[in-house]
């Protein structure tokens, strides 16, 4: 059985075999990506994120105000509590 499935996007074809095992045997949507390029390579190209006045042990902590994560040496706030675990 045959099944087809067409819109203005995409279009699927679908066989299944009368031995309860779907065949894919052609599937079409857009035109096919010839070449993939990696994207944000450095943590200084991410959104959302402000790495101005970073040094060597820096961390980035999220700030609340400007609504991005920055980089830090310390932890200023109160609300912030470090648990190591059970050892």
């Amino acid at each position: 059985m045959a099944v087809e499935i067409e819109s203005k996007v995409e279009k699927v074809v679908v066989v299944t075999s009368t031995d309860k095992t779907n065949f894919v045997k052609k599937v079409e949507i857009g035109q096919p990506v010839r070449t993939v390029s990696s994207g944000s390579s450095s943590i200084t190209n991410l959104g959302g994120v402000n790495v101005v006045g970073r040094v060597h042990g820096s961390f980035l902590m999220f700030d609340s105000d400007q609504q991005l994560f920055t980089a830090q040496t310390e932890i200023s706030s109160a609300n912030n509590k470090i648990n190591g675990g059970n050892f």
